[in-house]
């Protein structure tokens, strides 16, 4: 059976792409002698379908269709949300949101930073050197924070959190912008 990439993010060298059975496919686009590979490996999770992939700088968070996330790469900031700075070669399940029994709506990446939208609250984690996961400190969080945003002041639910290189951008239904 055929399928088709529905989804393609850059990680540093790597890129990863989703087809529409909700698999995976890394591409290396450079091996070791900094030369251009088009080798697609399959990456293979045991019982996961992936419905949206993020890639931040060197780190990748991945959603599955029934809202479990998972994540690996490079970790010096606690960007892959598992309360540690160890890095995780291969998409290891966020326990945070399996202990709490929560699913996970959308997933985003900023440079060294995470974030994601569940059951219309934003969570953020990773690099917070300029205050960009909302925190109010610069401290880097390594496990996921609920976003201190205004709940009260925005009387909207949120559609959708992007995350820049240093910033954040909140899209309500009511298509306000924050």
């Amino acid at each position: 059976m055929k399928s088709n990439i529905t989804q393609m993010k850059f990680s540093g060298k790597n890129a990863l792409l989703l087809n529409d059975s909700g698999n995976l496919i890394m591409l290396s686009c450079f091996d070791e002698d900094e030369e251009l590979s088009n080798t697609p490996k399959e990456l293979y999770v045991p019982n996961a379908k992936f419905s949206q992939i993020e890639c931040g700088k060197d780190f990748c968070l991945l959603l599955t269709k029934s809202g479990i996330l998972y994540s690996f790469g490079k970790n010096q900031f606690g960007q892959l949300g598992h309360g540690d700075n160890k890095q995780r070669t291969y998409p290891t399940p966020v326990k945070f949101f399996l202990d709490l029994k929560k699913k996970v709506d959308q997933i985003s990446c900023g440079f060294k930073h995470s974030a994601c939208k569940c059951n219309n609250k934003i969570y953020s984690w990773g690099c917070n050197s300029n205050g960009q996961i909302g925190s109010g400190n610069l401290k880097h969080m390594y496990t996921p924070y609920i976003n201190d945003i205004k709940y009260s002041k925005i009387k909207s639910n949120f559609l959708q959190v992007s995350w820049g290189f240093r910033s954040t951008v909140f899209l309500t239904e009511t298509r306000k912008i924050y």
